[in-house]
């Protein structure tokens, strides 16, 4: 687990995202994202990750989930990286004893 700055410089992301743009031009209001043309690369973060991000900026259970997308209407695949929040499990299981 890392913190934001830690997972913005494993992506080699500034941290600047917009609303998500659906294909009929509608803007997202639950994910946000940045496309980096040259890689092929989409970085997607939830709004209640966002907001998690923006009031603990010193949060260290940070990570990033990785796919191999294919457009909708086909074409080239693309890298998509989602900024996910881990979450401890309350029920833990202690796979040596």
């Amino acid at each position: 687990m890392s913190n934001i700055k830690e997972v913005c410089a494993e992506l080699n992301f500034n941290g600047v995202v917009a609303p998500a743009v659906f294909e009929n031009g509608t803007e997202s209001t639950e994910w946000f994202q940045t496309w980096e043309n040259s890689t092929r690369t989409k970085i997607v973060i939830h709004a209640d990750v966002l907001a998690y991000i923006q009031a603990n900026k010193s949060a260290t259970n940070l990570g990033y989930k990785t796919e191999t997308k294919t457009p909708k209407g086909g074409g080239p695949t693309y890298t998509q990286h989602a900024i996910i929040k881990y979450t401890e499990s309350k029920n833990t299981v202690n796979l040596l004893g």
